[in-house]
């Protein structure tokens, strides 16, 4: 929908319960009076693949972003916002190629099977981040919290535990920086 953003965020802006809310219920599933948050123009990995790369010349730590589905589709410029705070204090970023979501829908829906098919493949991307050294990083408590208790109860294994003892919220990993010692740069 990001492509198409305009035409997307017109049929999400109809009437709840109107026609054309009810035509993309028909068509989708999703119900028609549901308040749906429009999505950007461009994806937050779009734009991080695309933006000028940034040397960080007194690097302290690199992170793997997980974006979440919010940060990627809708609210891009929080990422954003991370991005040059983390690299503004010396922290390498990254977003991982083939993380996708993290499956909270499927779990909160009671599709078990589904989540854990997603949260397996993220598991495997997410793991081989930090074996190279990265900690994830996740700017949204939900998808945090699945990332940290759901995958090590639905998948298990070491990579899962892998992933969820080296998972933080955004603003966490900032302060286990800070109360490390680290002077963090708050211009």
């Amino acid at each position: 929908a990001s492509a198409w953003a305009g035409v997307a965020n017109r049929v999400l802006a109809a009437k709840p319960g109107g026609v054309v809310r009810r035509t993309v219920e028909a068509a989708t599933g999703v119900s028609s009076v549901r308040l749906l948050a429009p999505f950007a123009r461009q994806r937050f990995s779009t734009w991080f693949a695309k933006r000028p790369k940034v040397r960080i010349t007194r690097r302290r730590a690199r992170v793997a972003v997980f974006p979440t589905c919010l940060v990627e589709y809708q609210e891009p410029v929080i990422g954003h916002a991370l991005v040059k705070v983390y690299e503004r204090n010396g922290i390498e970023c990254c977003v991982p190629e083939g993380a996708r979501c993290c499956g909270a829908p499927y779990l909160h829906s009671g599709d078990i099977e589904r989540f854990a098919d997603v949260a397996r493949r993220n598991v495997a991307v997410l793991a081989q981040c930090v074996r190279e050294g990265m900690d994830v990083v996740v700017p949204q408590a939900t998808c945090g919290y699945v990332l940290r208790q759901e995958y090590p109860l639905h998948v298990g294994g070491a990579p899962a535990d892998l992933v969820a003892a080296h998972t933080f919220d955004a603003v966490e990993y900032l302060m286990t920086l800070h109360q490390s010692g680290a002077a963090l740069d708050t211009d």
